[in-house]
């Protein structure tokens, strides 16, 4: 699974996808996101800066293949930092971000939906019921707040930042994700950007959904498929893993990146115990149902799963909103946002 548990390679898989699939350079959801040691994608990056008025954008830096909030760095439009990062991708000599070993992405820093005046993103949990035929479920997971107060432009302290337990993050039940009041402080975005007759918080959910969906296309051929998992015999097969997404001012929502292997440490406060039980009764269902040679779905042990791809009906979840259709709003400041 490491196509997908590295950030660099999740990156340039899913723009390949787009590029070939749906005839774009990269997925709408996807934050706009360079690969350092792709010599193409580091020239981009490059032009950007030199010559887009890029350098007045703010940038994360992240190292590919740790997790935690370890090796994520912040930098701000026109610091030294960013000047310091162009400086060494332009020398001759190259650098440690260049490394192939390193694995580095550097992406825009997105203007995140605050909650209580903290920056804020969730985490999403997927499963492979089946891997043949390939079934992959959805589950809400919880909110995953900082554990310091947001301050514009302060890009030095990345506490204010990072929301993972084990920086300091908080973490909240889902149903605490209050959209509502933060389109109470910016009614507009109710009429421009949410279809109608959808409520505010399926919109957030539905884009997540979409976003697994393609991103169980994107890696069909090199994780999803029987062929492709090394070692898969006759018996089925199955997968717990995540998804962490970011909401931005705008109820627009960004896959920031998969994670296998979860925490499962989770504060029971979080709601999630039904969700670990009716995976095992999941996980169980199949077998008894291809033992007696029956498809897979439906699953009467689905519980709050929610089906976002199914093999065997050619399904994946689609959700009708062209983000695009509607000009972003950009950052607004923290006395701005949800209080």
């Amino acid at each position: 699974f490491e196509e997908w548990e590295l950030k660099d390679r999740f990156a340039l898989h899913m723009k390949e996808y787009a590029t070939t699939y749906l005839g774009l350079e990269s997925p709408p959801f996807l934050p706009l996101t360079y690969v350092l040691h792709n010599t193409h994608e580091k020239k981009k990056f490059l032009d950007l800066l030199n010559e887009k008025d890029g350098m007045d954008s703010a940038y994360v830096l992240k190292k590919g293949f740790v997790n935690a909030g370890e090796g994520v760095s912040f930098h701000g439009p026109h610091s030294e930092s960013l000047y310091e990062i162009k400086e060494q991708l332009e020398a001759t000599k190259r650098s440690e971000y260049e490394k192939p070993t390193n694995f580095y992405v550097v992406q825009e820093h997105l203007c995140a939906m605050k909650q209580n005046n903290t920056k804020m993103d969730t985490r999403m949990f997927w499963m492979v019921a089946s891997v043949n035929p390939l079934v992959v479920l959805f589950h809400r997971g919880f909110i995953r707040m900082s554990g310091e107060e947001y301050k514009d432009n302060d890009f030095g302290n990345s506490d204010i930042h990072l929301t993972n337990a084990a920086k300091g993050g908080i973490r909240k039940h889902i149903e605490l994700l209050d959209v509502d009041k933060h389109l109470g402080e910016h009614p507009d975005l109710l009429e421009q950007r949410i279809p109608k007759g959808v409520s505010p918080k399926d919109h957030v959910m539905n884009q997540m959904k979409s976003a697994l969906g393609h991103f169980v296309r994107a890696f069909y051929n090199t994780s999803f498929s029987a062929s492709s998992i090394d070692g898969f015999g006759s018996e089925n097969g199955w997968i717990f893993a995540a998804a962490d997404f970011m909401i931005d001012q705008d109820l627009d929502v960004w896959f920031i990146e998969p994670q296998f292997g979860p925490d499962h440490n989770i504060e029971e406060s979080l709601g999630l115990e039904t969700m670990y039980l009716s995976m095992i009764n999941i996980v169980e269902e199949v077998h008894e149902r291809q033992s007696e040679g029956k498809y897979v779905l439906p699953l009467s042990s689905i519980g709050e799963w929610e089906v976002v791809y199914s093999e065997e009906d050619d399904y994946v979840f689609e959700y009708d909103f062209d983000r695009t259709s509607v000009e972003k709003s950009g950052c607004l400041p923290s006395n701005h946002d949800l209080n």
